[in-house]
């Protein structure tokens, strides 16, 4: 399991780390990236499987989360 959380980069990301302006929920990017990853999965891509999207009001601003289950299928490590 992999949790995603935004941070803004750049000269804003210096002075604001990880709040975004408030969009509206669907317009965000953590749910639209989950909704992305979701239809690339059942088309039968290789991508991430999506878990959850998480989005946390902060009056005008918001935090986003994405949780992703990065290895989809087990993965066997050769032991000595």
């Amino acid at each position: 399991m992999v949790l995603r959380h935004f941070h803004r980069g750049g000269l804003v990301g210096r002075l604001n780390r990880d709040l975004y302006l408030r969009v509206g929920a669907p317009r965000c990017r953590a749910f639209r990236e989950f909704d992305l990853l979701a239809d690339m999965h059942v088309q039968g891509l290789p991508v991430p499987l999506p878990v959850a999207a998480r989005y946390v009001p902060f009056g005008p601003f918001t935090a986003r989360t994405l949780s992703l289950n990065a290895f989809p299928t087990p993965i066997r490590f050769k032991t000595s």
